[in-house]
């Protein structure tokens, strides 16, 4: 069903991610072993949508501008895909969006994240449970291994999670350095198993 401001041939054109990519990096590749999974503390990696326009625009403007009006038209959208996905979503003890900096998030005024998944009712969420504790620069801004560099000892992870199976929310993935340091802050707090999901993946160069 079309989201909100949304026809059904605009809703059709979206540029949904394709369910026969990689469920460890996200691309497509031909053969059978993934060699570069998001992380090596993630189990298995999905996406909603690739990092493409309209997707791209709207979720720039939601973060940056605070457009509400494309903010919840992909609000919709994820929640339908969390209506459809409810099997593999409630099979999670717990679901964690990824957390700003305090600082950010005054300045922000909200975490645009957690608000994207504000609506489903498959999972607990839990926003007490992580944190952010050191503020960093933004990853869009950054190389690769300055990437890694900049997010490193930033999270943190409350002892609560240990034992627990989570998903992990976020909204773009480009080189996965964000949800690899929080799966690995995560893992280190005692979490059993732990899979992510974002909005967006952006598309490898090779298709």
């Amino acid at each position: 069903m079309p989201a909100p401001s949304l026809c059904p041939e605009c809703y059709e054109q979206l540029p949904w991610f394709r369910r026969d990519l990689c469920f460890f990096c996200g691309h497509h590749h031909n053969h059978g072993e993934c060699t570069e999974p998001i992380s090596t503390k993630i189990e298995e990696f999905r996406a909603i949508f690739y990092y493409q326009e309209p997707i791209n625009q709207w979720i720039a403007g939601l973060k940056y501008s605070r457009n509400l009006l494309k903010g919840r038209t992909i609000k919709a959208l994820v929640t339908q895909w969390f209506d459809v996905n409810a099997e593999w979503v409630s099979s999670f003890d717990l679901m964690l969006a990824i957390p700003l900096h305090r600082g950010r998030l005054w300045s922000r005024g909200f975490n645009q994240t957690s608000y994207l998944i504000r609506d489903q009712s498959h999972i607990l969420v839990d926003e007490s449970l992580v944190s952010k504790v050191r503020r960093t620069k933004h990853q869009a801004a950054l190389s690769g291994k300055h990437r890694f560099s900049n997010l490193r000892k930033s999270f943190y992870a409350a002892p609560s999670v240990e034992g627990l199976n989570i998903l992990l929310f976020d909204d773009v993935c480009t080189t996965g350095q964000t949800l690899d340091q929080m799966a690995s802050t995560l893992k280190k707090a005692g979490a059993e198993r732990i899979s992510a999901l974002s909005v967006a993946r952006t598309q490898s160069p090779w298709g």
